[in-house]
């Protein structure tokens, strides 16, 4: 007979990574969502299940696996995501204790080589997830285009002295990709949501240079030196 999936319901992981529940459920209903789009079974990782409330109310929540802790892990950064991770393997590791007897040494190795196997099963669902979230290659070779495009126009076209010059143009395309990743929240745009691509499409043309880059352009092309002459 197979051993049931050991689980941590939802609530008491909303704990473990400061969110209010509510908020919890609505990333793990978007989680759902996208591994029923990539033939991947949810239930591997999230169980449906219900709790009743101080009202006496049916609520729904949902028990989290250890694979489905660390696909909620995978989204958190920074100390927040290696505080949840150190309480939810200590949590594991509790259960698993509770089952495994002290002497049990084959039962030990078993559980050991089952946790190597979802390891290796949850880095092909976490690669997979990534590909399917976000944008495509050929979505990223259009933001490249409009990139260019707009920080060509901004430094006053190919022709332009600021466009010749090597360290403004590298400093005005390095200033418009940072402030992509600021805006989609991402280390690259290369990670930008796929659902946000045309959002990107949109607000990528309103990119302007910095007051200081801006200031270097106008130098270079001489617009400041015909600012001052008509002064």
């Amino acid at each position: 007979m197979k051993q049931l999936e050991k689980t941590i319901n939802s609530r008491e992981v909303a704990e473990m990574v400061g969110k209010q529940h509510k908020e919890l459920l609505r990333d793990i209903r978007n989680y759902i969502t996208v591994l029923t789009g990539a033939n991947m079974r949810s239930s591997e990782y999230f169980v449906p299940s219900e709790y009743i409330d101080a009202k006496k109310e049916v609520r729904p929540c949902y028990q989290i696996t250890k694979i489905g802790c660390d696909l909620v892990g995978n989204k958190l950064k920074g100390p927040r995501g290696i505080e949840f991770t150190a309480l939810y393997v200590k949590r594991f590791d509790e259960m698993t204790k509770e089952v495994i007897q002290p002497n049990s040494t084959k039962a030990m190795l078993q559980a050991a080589l089952e946790h190597e196997e979802r390891i290796e099963t949850l880095e092909g669902d976490i690669s997979l997830l990534k590909e399917e979230m976000t944008i495509s290659s050929s979505q990223r070779r259009k933001i490249q285009g409009i990139v260019s495009s707009v920080v060509t126009k901004s430094l006053g076209g190919k022709k332009s002295n600021a466009y010749r010059d090597a360290s403004v143009r590298m400093t005005a395309f390095r200033n418009c990709y940072k402030e992509i990743q600021q805006l989609f929240d991402v280390a690259s745009y290369l990670d930008i949501p796929k659902i946000r691509f045309d959002e990107a499409v949109e607000l990528i043309p309103r990119w302007r240079p910095t007051m200081e880059v801006m200031a270097r352009i106008d130098s270079l092309n001489g617009y400041g030196d015909l600012f001052e002459s008509a002064m």
